[in-house]
């Protein structure tokens, strides 16, 4: 359940090695909050797709949720981790879709993304699944979402995706999560009060 953490974006090798609950911890505690307040304040001031704010997030460290790699390409995987980040962006209301993914059986974690107006969904799954069938995993993850919570998510399948770290002091993390499989039938197998 290890990951990669890669200093910049740009970065193609890692500096360091964590456990993902070490990462969630830190974007919790406010590791990196300097940093992601200072993105999150320019793109309100100038626009997220400003030079400003993208030379702002460019410099944010950033982690491949889905395992440990030599270098940042799927090629350079050692060893997965068994995890997938879902991505949720431009969101109007973030504490409400937040609310509506926290009841939901698949999510180990949940935080609100390094630009302030997304949410970032850790999902457990197999990592055989993601490795060889990566593009029927994400639309199903599409048509779950979709069918069980009216949500679109981005569908961003490569394995050494890297996901900018953030600052969330309520980030949520699930006591017991469920783990997303292929051809599951998710969307029909649990009903609509979550049971």
């Amino acid at each position: 359940m290890n990951v990669s953490l890669f200093p910049k974006s740009w970065d193609t090798s890692p500096s360091a090695e964590y456990q993902i609950d070490e990462i969630l911890q830190l974007i919790k505690e406010g590791e990196w909050q300097d940093p992601v307040l200072s993105y999150r304040f320019l793109a309100e001031k100038f626009s997220k797709r400003s030079p400003q704010a993208t030379n702002a997030k460019k410099n944010l460290p950033a982690f491949t949720v889905s395992g440990t790699f030599t270098e940042r390409k799927d090629s350079g995987l050692i060893k997965h981790s068994g995890f997938v980040a879902i991505d949720i962006d431009d969101l109007n209301d973030v504490d409400k879709c937040t609310s509506i993914v926290k009841t939901d059986p698949y999510i180990y974690a949940s935080f609100v993304s390094a630009g302030g107006h997304g949410l970032c969904l850790i999902i457990k799954v197999d990592p055989t699944e993601h490795k060889e069938n990566k593009t029927e995993l994400f639309d199903q993850f599409k048509e779950y979402f979709e069918q069980r919570h009216d949500i679109q998510i981005d569908k961003l399948q490569d394995i050494s995706r890297l996901r900018f770290v953030s600052f969330d002091p309520y980030l949520y993390k699930a006591n017991i999560s469920r783990t997303f499989r292929i051809g599951s039938e998710q969307a029909k197998e649990i009903n609509i009060n979550g049971q």
